[in-house]
């Protein structure tokens, strides 16, 4: 389900990188692995609640949240470069971001779309 590794920072400190992982890529595709902290979703704000949410985006409280929990991550979310800055937008994958964050991950693997 996931990889985690020992890194060290510029300061020479370890640091644990924890990555959510697919259980499930494109074939002849390799996943990328980016750090969550790079990724722009409304599901990733600190103010995120999928409880105060309706339509699609409650269904991770009553459907995906689940999933994951039992399967992890299928398939790797698609993100694309926000111009000028070294951020990316995730169009598709917000609620695995969303999950992985909530479960300590710090990275996780991707498409660039």
């Amino acid at each position: 389900k996931c990889l985690s590794t020992w890194l060290y920072s510029q300061d020479g400190k370890n640091q644990s990188m924890k990555i959510l992982k697919a259980n499930n890529p494109e074939p002849g595709k390799t996943p990328i692995v980016v750090s969550l902290d790079i990724l722009c979703n409304g599901k990733l704000k600190d103010s995120y609640d999928p409880e105060t949410m309706n339509g699609r985006t409650k269904r991770y409280n009553t459907y995906l949240k689940d999933s994951f929990d039992k399967e992890g991550m299928r398939d790797p979310i698609k993100i694309t470069p926000v111009k000028n800055t070294n951020l990316m937008k995730v169009p598709k994958g917000g609620n695995r971001c969303y999950w992985a964050k909530q479960n300590g991950y710090t990275h996780i693997e991707a498409y660039v779309i």
